[in-house]
């Protein structure tokens, strides 16, 4: 029986779009970075536009919602002001352009997966170092998002690091902030 390591990544990623749509709504905070959020969402809006498949067709869709999300519900987080994310979308949606031009699709996305996971950690150790009013109190959900974000980016690297060598070592530091964020949140320590 071969497994489908591609599949599985795009399960486990589409999982962790729905708990951060689910995150945004119930706890009216943003269950991504706000930088992450952008450029996930240029790099889709880009995709889409480029190839049009069913995958980006469904992550471009569930980014929307985290979008849409993100503007009607949720407070800015690290960000004072929600017009830079608007700004940051236009521009890095003209660099993917360029970049998947120039045949750097699939190392763009490791790019993006390697910085996402950098500010991942940088906001859960926010979250977990912040006052009681942060949504510290949905400490599963906030499992449940960084263990399918794990999961996910995993997937994609057993799938793809065979494609470059670079993406073998972008998925080795990948998957060591990924589990560095989930050891943050399981651990439930709060400063004082």
């Amino acid at each position: 029986m071969t497994v489908d390591f591609d599949l599985l990544q795009a399960l486990f990623w589409s999982a962790t779009y729905v708990l951060i749509i689910i995150f945004n709504i119930k706890y009216r905070s943003l269950g991504i970075p706000p930088i992450a959020m952008a450029t996930n969402f240029a790099w889709e809006t880009t995709a889409l536009i480029r190839y049009g498949s069913v995958i980006h067709i469904a992550w471009f869709s569930l980014d929307l919602i985290i979008i849409i999300t993100y503007f009607m519900l949720c407070k800015p987080v690290y960000l004072r002001h929600k017009l830079y994310l608007p700004i940051l979308y236009v521009v890095e949606m003209a660099a993917f352009y360029v970049i998947f031009e120039a045949g750097g699709m699939l190392l763009s996305s490791f790019v993006i997966d390697c910085t996402m996971a950098i500010e991942y950690l940088i906001y859960i150790y926010i979250y977990n170092t912040a006052d009681e009013r942060q949504p510290t109190q949905a400490p599963l959900l906030l499992i449940a998002l960084c263990s399918t974000k794990l999961i996910g980016d995993l997937f994609a690297w057993i799938y793809y690091q065979e494609f470059s060598k670079t993406v073998f070592v972008i998925g080795i530091l990948v998957f060591s902030l990924n589990s560095s964020c989930l050891w943050i949140v399981t651990s439930g320590k709060k400063k004082r």
